[in-house]
């Protein structure tokens, strides 16, 4: 009786025993599998940090990479502004260098037609000079004919005058020796009469 009573006893302790085992081991799985569960949930924050890391690091490229577009642009947009603006500078140069041309042209011409004209004016006035010498030495050269013709003229008259007068005196003796001395003062008169009419008839000629 009292054995059976301590077999009973031995397998109640047993019993016990291996229900505080089970317990253990599934106290022990359920650890296992919160740990289990723990370390999934560090991976997978640790895959979450890494691509959001991974993200802001693309965005961050993504950026720069934006800027450094930008930038290039800008820089394209700067250089091609710069060629702009030298090519209009250069344009503006050239279209100076052409008015210049022109304008230096347009002088040169302009000098050119006022030589021909002071030429053609010094031409002129050589010429009105010449005509005009012409015209004083043909002046001076009448002039010399008609104090020529009046030289010629009074001396012909001179030449008249001393002939009729010596004809006169010749008449006046002659008279004299004929007539006497009554009619020297009648015939004197005659003369110079005569000789008057003569002079003016020579003079119209």
């Amino acid at each position: 009786m009292q054995l059976k009573k301590e077999e009973g006893v031995q397998m109640e302790n047993h019993e016990q025993i291996h229900q505080n085992q089970l317990r253990k081991e599934a106290f022990l799985r359920q650890k296992e599998q919160e740990r289990e569960e723990q370390r999934r949930l560090e991976e997978e924050e640790k895959e979450r940090q890494r691509q959001h890391q991974l993200q802001i690091q693309m965005k961050m490229e993504q950026e720069q990479e934006q800027a450094r577009l930008q930038q290039q642009q800008l820089e394209e947009q700067e250089q091609a502004r710069i060629r702009l603006q030298q090519e209009e500078e250069q344009e503006r140069q050239q279209e100076e260098q052409r008015q210049r041309h022109i304008q230096q042209e347009k002088e040169m011409q302009q000098f050119s037609q006022w030589e021909n004209q002071m030429e053609i004016e010094q031409r002129q006035l050589k010429e009105k000079e010449k005509q005009r010498r012409i015209q004083l030495e043909q002046e001076q050269e009448q002039r010399e004919q008609e104090e020529q013709r009046q030289t010629v003229l009074r001396q012909k008259e001179e030449e008249q005058l001393r002939m009729e007068q010596q004809q006169r005196l010749e008449s006046q003796q002659l008279g004299q020796s004929r007539h006497g001395n009554k009619h020297k003062h009648k015939h004197k008169h005659k003369s110079n009469d005569e000789y008057k009419c003569r002079r003016r008839n020579w003079r119209g000629n």
